[in-house]
């Protein structure tokens, strides 16, 4: 009775082995003979010498993940269960180790440093080369609304040729808003690292080009050679004091936390602009 009982199960089990090693569709004639109940299942995977996953027809099998591939996975891929997989009916048998095991993902670019930006000057008609260059520092650390603008400025000589500090004028634009009589302070200012000579300079207001501005000059003959000027820093307020709205403001560079060069501050030797840019006549 052993014997003939186990027929059966001998026949079903070789139908079970070749679907998952080579796919039912095209296993060995394991297509024909009696259909496996799922007691018969059972029973076969009852047996220590198979190996069942808990899945119903599709069980993982180690030995055919092994000669195909590696069951576990070696270095160049993943648990490749594309055409298989724990549960489902596998077309080409379980869990497939041919890729060996699950690679590991690329890993994430470095961010590149952030930069500091500032926004872009307003546009203006411009010299194409500079004789001398203004830097600029907003000591408003980037107030949009303020009702004194201050800034602290140098002048650099690159063309190196010597001039009088007093043929030297300098044009911070602006826009009035409505607001008039301004006045102007000037805290520090050294030329040629000598010291504070505040008496020096002088800063009146007027318009052109359909801007204000405000004009830094200079009573003192230094001459000023490519050193230029170390520092200059001064501030304006309209009389009472009210709001300003240095986002229109021709020369406002907004947030500029160090000396930076700004166009828009223009340099003039003898009353001819020598550098930068003037604003556009509406």
């Amino acid at each position: 009775m052993r014997k003939d009982a186990s027929q059966p199960l001998l026949m079903a089990r070789q139908r079970v082995w070749c679907g998952l090693a080579l796919g039912a569709a095209f296993a060995c004639g394991c297509a024909t003979g009696v259909d496996v109940t799922d007691d018969e299942l059972a029973e076969i995977c009852l047996d220590p010498v198979n190996r069942c996953s808990a899945g119903s027809a599709g069980a993982s099998v180690g030995s055919v993940g092994g000669s195909t591939g590696g069951g576990s996975g070696g270095s160049n891929g993943g648990s490749f269960n594309t055409n298989g997989g724990s549960g489902a009916v596998p077309s080409n048998g379980g869990s497939v180790g041919t890729n060996g095991g699950t690679g590991g993902s690329s890993g994430s670019s470095g961010s590149g440093g952030t930069g500091s930006t500032l926004p872009p000057l307003a546009e203006g008609e411009c010299l194409p080369t500079d004789d001398i260059v203004v830097l600029y520092e907003d000591r408003t650390r980037g107030t949009a609304s303020d009702n004194e603008p201050s800034m602290v400025l140098q002048v650099q000589n690159p063309s190196g040729m010597s001039f009088p500090l007093s043929d030297l004028a300098i044009r911070y634009w602006f826009t009035a808003d409505g607001t008039s009589n301004f006045i102007a302070t000037v805290d520090y200012a050294t030329i040629n690292n000598q010291g504070d000579r505040l008496t020096a300079i002088n800063i009146s207001f007027a318009q052109e080009f359909g801007s204000d501005y405000a004009e830094m000059t200079f009573t003192a003959t230094d001459p000023i050679g490519p050193q230029g000027i170390s520092q200059l820093q001064m501030r304006f307020h309209a009389e009472p004091y009210a709001p300003l709205n240095q986002t229109n403001d021709f020369s406002f560079l907004s947030g500029a936390p160090t000396a930076t060069p700004n166009r828009n501050v223009t340099p003039y030797l003898q009353g001819m602009q020598v550098g930068g840019c003037v604003p556009i006549p509406p």
